[in-house]
């Protein structure tokens, strides 16, 4: 489950950025490894840290919002409940009102796999 690069890409300069940007790619695969890389990443203190400090929350959200961009949502929310474990960055979050659009996108998914873990 472990994988030995997460190191390198949290203290790379730009590493989680570049994941980041990967979540703009117009191939699925991509994005979804991507998506994979963030769960490790904000499973972590360090990684939930670095994801609140580029504010990675407001991407995220913003593929919550995107109904073509379905399949991707439950990584999200994993990404996203990983953060909110982190006192810091669930301040952070309600701040730029991101944790407000979470509560509506639960509030109105239809997929009851989303709403479950929203």
């Amino acid at each position: 489950d472990d994988y030995k690069g997460r190191p390198e890409i949290r203290n790379q300069d730009g590493g989680l950025s570049s994941v980041l940007s990967l979540l703009n790619s117009e191939y699925p695969a991509v994005q979804k490894l991507a998506l994979d890389t963030l769960i490790r990443c904000s499973s972590e203190v360090e990684g939930r840290r670095a994801l609140r400090e580029l504010g990675a929350s407001g991407r995220l959200v913003e593929i919550l919002q995107n109904k073509e961009l379905h399949d991707l949502h439950l990584p999200v929310l994993h990404i996203l409940s990983y953060c909110l474990t982190d006192p810091e960055t669930t301040i952070t979050i309600q701040g730029s009102g991101h944790l407000q659009m979470l509560v509506d996108f639960a509030k109105n998914s239809t997929s009851a796999e989303c709403q479950q873990h929203a």
